[in-house]
């Protein structure tokens, strides 16, 4: 009988680790799911000035990975992405008060073009 237990607990732990892989991943489908990664553009003077080197900055869902990100700018803007670079912002204290309150952090990502591309926000 000892046999037969160590196979079932070997399969039992096969199951657990492919139901790990799969839940890790997300799933991006065409127009859905690109939406939801791409909150917004982050515009400000600096990223604004990124622009001009072919960079574009947003504001992205905070389970988003880079292949998520590049699918989704495929996808909505019709560009393919040189590289993506990711960056966690961290939550910042205020004073309210007597009470310190927390400003939620959030992810944001770093989008290089290729020469050619371009993507244009404001219109």
């Amino acid at each position: 009988m000892g046999i037969f237990q160590s196979k079932k607990e070997e399969k039992k732990k096969n199951i657990k680790k492919e139901k790990s892989v799969t839940e890790k991943k997300m799933v991006i489908k065409e127009d859905k799911g690109a939406a939801r990664v791409l909150l917004s553009p982050w515009i400000t003077e600096k990223t604004h000035n990124l622009m001009d080197d072919r960079q574009y900055v947003f504001k992205v869902f905070p389970k988003a990975t880079k292949k998520n990100i590049k699918q989704a700018i495929k996808s909505i803007y019709n560009v393919t992405p040189e590289s993506v670079k990711i960056i966690n912002i961290h939550r910042k204290k205020k004073k309210a008060g007597l009470k310190t309150v927390y400003r939620s952090g959030f992810k944001k990502a770093i989008i290089k073009l290729k020469p050619k591309d371009k993507i244009e926000i404001y219109e």
